[in-house]
């Protein structure tokens, strides 16, 4: 019983009620749409790569991905040289001193398992490279104790994890005749718990990914404060808008303000962190040391008065 329950955290079986464990099984949709999204993103991260490789690396891509054509009806040997292309990318993006972000595990499905193929990529090979994974949702769907397991592996494998939560909420469960009752994003206090760096970020704006945005960072730090459960008055729970995304892009500044810091800001008309989920606040930018003038929509709020001219 035990077992069933773990297999069940996992997505490999399903409880029904009164009816016992049956092998989770997809539906030929729900496979179209996975693969469909697996073909946009890596075609284009393969793309990206490929530019910068020698003869010798566009070759050995080129033969992987066509005995990856040739395996598409051969599931066992499909999914070794699936791990051999990717591990080939790995060794390519190293040789070529360029970092790799991974749009992994968006789905209800799966369990991590991407994200756990390339950790384990990275520790058994031995491959240093600046790795994220973006999305990483379906790891939330693990058991506490596996997914506790697979954090800690993608510490100590260096892999940083991008949360975009606009864009799971907005697709995650999707049916045309019910409401989702299941929208998994990436369980970011236990990988923050672990020692994963993990910024917040939005991939998809006013697109068929996520119909809203309009590429305002503060939009997105206030609804993703309330989507992901994160406090802001705490350090881990603004970092992933702040240190950790820094870090991650490889800034040269963390974003924290002390002496000798650039004089770039947003100052915001917010006297609380409940003023500032309550409505969206009126804003003053300073860049290079220069206040920019507000646009003429927006009145200045009396707490930004100090900031004007």
């Amino acid at each position: 019983r035990e077992a069933l329950k773990v297999l069940a955290a996992e997505g490999l079986v399903t409880m029904k009620l009164r009816r016992g464990a049956y092998v989770t099984e997809m539906s030929r949709e729900d496979v179209t749409q996975v693969y469909h999204l697996l073909a946009l993103l890596e075609a284009d991260a393969a793309a990206q790569v490929a530019t910068l490789a020698d003869d010798a690396g566009r070759a050995e891509l080129q033969a992987l991905h066509a005995q990856l054509e040739r395996q598409v009806h051969q599931r066992a040997g499909f999914f070794a040289t699936n791990e051999r292309f990717h591990l080939a990318l790995l060794r390519l993006a190293e040789r070529l001193g360029c970092g790799v972000d991974l749009h992994v595990d968006e789905s209800a499905e799966d369990h991590g398992r991407g994200v756990a193929l390339v950790s384990e990529l990275l520790l058994r090979h031995r491959i240093v490279v600046p790795l994220t994974c973006s999305h990483a949702s379906s790891m939330a769907l693990l058991a506490d104790r596996p997914c506790r397991r697979l954090a800690e592996a993608m510490a100590a494998a260096a892999v940083g994890v991008v949360a975009l939560p606009t864009t799971n909420l907005w697709l995650l469960g999707k049916h045309p005749l019910r409401s989702p009752s299941l929208r998994p994003q990436a369980p970011i206090r236990q990988l923050q718990e672990a020692g994963v760096t993990v910024a917040v970020g939005g991939d998809n704006v006013q697109d068929p990914w996520f119909p809203g945005g309009d590429f305002d960072p503060i939009a997105l730090l206030r609804f993703s404060l309330v989507a992901s459960h994160l406090v802001p008055w705490r350090r881990l729970g603004l970092s992933p808008f702040s240190t950790a995304a820094a870090q991650l892009l490889g800034l040269d500044w963390d974003g924290v303000l002390r002496e000798g810091s650039p004089a770039d800001l947003v100052a915001l008309g917010a006297s609380s962190w409940g003023e500032l989920l309550a409505r969206p606040p009126r804003r003053r930018v300073l860049r290079a040391g220069r206040w920019l003038e507000p646009p003429p929509c927006e009145e200045l709020s009396p707490l930004l008065t100090a900031c004007h001219g």
